[in-house]
């Protein structure tokens, strides 16, 4: 079983009608590393950017067919061909994810499961 990596963000946050301190925690769905990567990604300084390269090595780009919108079944012609790449994607969805954690106070942490 391989260990992989965590993206966790946490942040202090008041309860106002206890005036309670709690911790809020959210986290990000990480792709499934193997364990030299996650060691590798956790050692660096920029494990951001460790993780990135990763993933983007990891994935190609994919032609999707594109049929007429209104084609609910896409058994009509082909209108065109989409470039989609899901590593690009997830990297696309972790950064937004980062910037409004960022936003909302929280501290990103980067650990191993």
């Amino acid at each position: 079983m391989s260990m992989n990596v965590c993206i966790e963000a946490n942040r202090e946050i008041q309860v106002v009608s206890t005036g309670k301190i709690c911790t809020q925690t959210t986290d990000f769905d990480c792709w499934q590393t193997p364990t030299r990567i996650t060691h590798a990604i956790l050692s660096s300084d920029q494990p951001l950017d460790t993780y990135t390269a990763w993933v983007l090595s990891e994935c190609q780009d994919e032609q999707c067919v594109q049929y007429a919108e209104d084609d609910i079944f896409n058994t009509g012609p082909i209108v065109g061909y989409e470039t989609y790449n899901p590593g690009r994607e997830h990297i696309s969805q972790l950064q937004m994810w980062i910037d409004h954690c960022e936003q909302e106070g929280y501290t990103i942490h980067w650990s191993m499961i």
